[in-house]
């Protein structure tokens, strides 16, 4: 009984990092947008010369990235979602491709 229980504490403070991650991504986002005239990049790795974030972070459940292909972008450039790609984290009801991070709804789901 007390196996299950840590398990699920374990994927729950994981589930907790990749939000973070996403969060940190998002930040990095809006920093880019406020240098770069209201836009936003075409792709993460476009945060990294600038130092906008030091890296592209791992989903800690996946241990590798999985937002740099859960980023999308609209065509103009002005509104973006950042998911963690995948079933990462079904495991505790989530849905795949989330959790993810978006102008409307900021980090979903909360």
């Amino acid at each position: 009984m007390i196996i299950p229980n840590v398990k699920r504490a374990l994927f729950k403070a994981k589930l907790t990092a990749c939000q973070t991650n996403l969060s940190r991504i998002a930040t990095g986002l809006e920093a880019y947008r406020t240098d770069h005239e209201g836009i936003y990049p075409v792709d993460l790795s476009q945060l990294l010369p600038g130092g906008y974030i030091s890296k592209i972070p791992k989903c800690p459940v996946a241990n590798a990235d999985t937002y740099s292909s859960g980023y999308t972008v609209t065509s103009e450039l002005k509104a973006f979602t950042v998911r963690c790609k995948g079933s990462n984290h079904t495991n505790l009801g989530l849905e795949p491709d989330e959790p993810f991070f978006d102008l409307q709804g900021g980090l979903q789901p909360k």
